[in-house]
């Protein structure tokens, strides 16, 4: 069976950094008392976990090779908007498990019979 989780690209001070999250990251970070599931719910309410982005952000760029910690990455989402939305973006990618075809093959044509034709035609009493 192949991988779950798709590579992700996180955008640290300038530089593109390629994170492949896996099941293991996601118990790591959910050992620290942070649900990275519960941190995505929040920003579909009135409540989003600032903070707890931060802290999920800040673990998937360090699993990328990213020298930075929480305290940078809540810095980097308060005073630029599109950072913040980008690791929302990114956690839902880290979550999300990979689909290898984004839509299924079409059904092969079914060929009908004259006798299915013509009930097809037969007006219902």
């Amino acid at each position: 069976m192949g991988g779950v989780f798709r590579e992700i690209v996180m955008d640290w001070r300038g530089v593109d950094i390629v994170v492949t999250p896996s099941n293991k990251l996601l118990r790591r970070i959910e050992a620290q008392g942070v649900s990275p599931m519960m941190v995505l719910h929040s920003f579909s309410t009135s409540a989003p976990n600032m903070s707890g982005l931060a802290f999920v952000a800040a673990e998937l760029l360090k699993a990328g090779g990213a020298a930075c910690d929480e305290d940078d990455v809540y810095c980097a989402m308060i005073t630029n908007q599109a950072h913040m939305e980008s690791y929302v973006k990114a956690l839902g990618e880290a979550v999300s498990p990979s689909v290898a075809d984004a839509k299924n093959p079409e059904a092969p044509a079914v060929k009908a019979t004259p006798k299915a034709a013509a009930k097809a035609r037969r007006p219902r009493a």
